[in-house]
């Protein structure tokens, strides 16, 4: 996995930056998630900034195979599936963990809302992680109810 630096999406520069490194690092399938993970800065510039981040990496993901997940911001990811820009999930900070399963079912919803509005054939999972900084978190995490992350990050 390979999380964005949090200034990605400061400038166009910052973002171009970014998009190029992460074109080098998902070649021939080295890396296999994605994760954005932007600090939000003040203003609308940098949620722009955002936003084009996201769509690109949407757009390379479906030539380099990898899977794309924001960090802590469920609302862009719904944006995103609402547009049909294929986002594959979201990261979630330990603190938050106990929203996994509302988040789940927030984010399951919208998906489904897109492939019947959308005629698609392909119905796609979400993906949902988590941080770990001790094993009492992480199994925590995984009791979750009806169910925890796919994925931890230790």
């Amino acid at each position: 996995a390979i999380l964005t630096e949090p200034d990605a999406c400061t400038s166009v520069e910052r973002v171009e930056e970014t998009i190029h490194a992460i074109e080098q690092a998902t070649m021939d399938g080295g890396v296999n998630l994605v994760i954005v993970r932007v600090a939000d800065g003040p203003g609308n510039e940098s949620a722009l900034h955002k936003w084009a981040l996201l769509k690109n990496l949407a757009e390379m993901k479906q030539r380099r195979r990898f899977l794309l997940a924001v960090n802590d911001d469920v609302e862009i990811v719904l944006r995103a599936l609402s547009q049909n820009i294929t986002v594959d999930g979201v990261h979630v900070k330990e603190y938050k963990a106990h929203l996994i399963p509302s988040i789940r079912s927030k984010l399951e919803h919208a998906v489904t809302c897109s492939f019947n509005n959308n005629n698609s054939s392909s119905y796609r999972n979400i993906i949902i992680g988590t941080s770990c900084h001790s094993l009492e978190s992480a199994t925590k995490s995984y009791q979750l109810s009806p169910r925890g992350p796919d994925y931890l990050f230790v």
